[in-house]
């Protein structure tokens, strides 16, 4: 009979004497999340051998947890975001060949990371920490692989050419890394991708159809440092490349990218020459930002585009489906 204890979250455990033995073998899921357990080493967790789903977020825990992992072979959630781990990664991770949902993410572990030796995961967050090194070549043997969170970390090194083998994955959350280099063609094969985030790295250089033709379930995109080409990402609904240093004209290609396009962010760049008549075909689009850049030319002012604050052009901008924008903002051109 499975057994569920999930109503044990923000109750102040460490406030209670330790738990007796108690024989948990059937329990199948446990929540004991924003608690405070700071010091718990959990050694009464090597009676759940039938655990499927331990939930141990927002509490602060700062003792490794080796022992209390020991026998849990049907363990596939487990979820340990903000608490104060600040070792290396886990090894006894690696025990856990059934785990399909790993949640490390707002934690202060340090080093390389590797959970290649996992190969069930689905989901792997471990966004928020202080990972270090380059991402290994192996990661791409996580085949199940749908979700992969590694913002706000230090990565650094090119992207590993291995990713573009995890063609189950939809998310890919890389921004705020020190990540270099050129974003693989490997990229190109990842036909499932829906969210992709490199930005605020330090990678360079420029994409081609080679690296994004067949990214056809595409639907957020946001990158920094180099110009893209997007043709073929039919289904993309928001595109930020704010606050990067482009300096070419406005991509013609972005009025023909995406029927479905809700959001384009171009704000603070060297954008130059004429907004392009091609933009009048997004036919959804509700929120465009061109400020700051050195747009010339003219823009046609009329009451739709009442937040056009601050602008120094003036008359031939193409009519721009008026009645579903919701946010329209020219300002400080040349």
């Amino acid at each position: 009979m499975e057994t569920i204890l999930s109503n044990y979250h923000a109750c102040q455990l460490d406030k209670y004497n330790p738990i007796p033995c108690v024989n948990f073998s059937s329990l199948s899921v446990l929540d004991l999340s924003w608690n405070s357990f700071f010091y718990s080493t959990f050694d009464w967790f090597r009676s759940l051998t039938s655990l499927v789903t331990l939930d141990l977020s927002f509490n602060q825990i700062q003792v490794p947890l080796q022992a209390a992992f020991q026998n849990m072979p049907s363990l596939r959630n487990l979820y340990l975001t903000a608490n104060n781990f600040s070792y290396t990664m886990p090894k006894w991770l690696y025990n856990l060949s059934a785990l399909e949902r790993l949640d490390l993410s707002h934690n202060h572990i340090q080093g390389n990371f590797s959970t290649c030796k996992v190969k069930n995961l689905e989901i792997l967050n471990l966004a928020r920490n202080h990972f270090s090194g380059s991402l290994p070549d192996q990661l791409g043997r996580i085949q199940k692989l749908s979700i992969l969170s590694l913002h706000f970390n230090l990565l650094s090194g090119p992207i590993s050419l291995s990713i573009g083998k995890l063609s189950s994955l939809r998310v890919l959350s890389l921004f705020n890394n020190q990540l270099n280099g050129t974003i693989p063609v490997s990229f190109g094969h990842l036909s499932n991708l829906e969210h992709l985030d490199i930005s605020h790295n330090l990678l360079e250089g420029f994409v081609s159809d080679m690296h994004l033709s067949n990214l056809t379930s595409l639907k957020q995109f946001l990158a920094s440092s180099y110009l893209l080409t997007l043709q073929n990402c039919k289904t993309l609904e928001l595109l930020d490349f704010n606050d990067n240093n482009f300096s070419s004209e406005i991509p013609i290609w972005l009025g023909n990218s995406s029927a479905n396009l809700v959001v384009l962010m171009l704000r603070s760049n060297k954008f130059r020459g004429d907004v392009p008549q091609e933009l009048c075909q997004l036919k959804v689009l509700q929120i465009l930002d061109l400020a700051q850049n050195k747009i010339s030319g003219s823009i046609l002012r009329r009451h739709q585009l009442a937040s056009a604050a601050s602008s120094r052009v003036s008359a031939n901008l193409p009519p721009l489906n008026p009645g579903v924008f919701s946010l329209f903002r020219f300002s400080r051109f040349s």
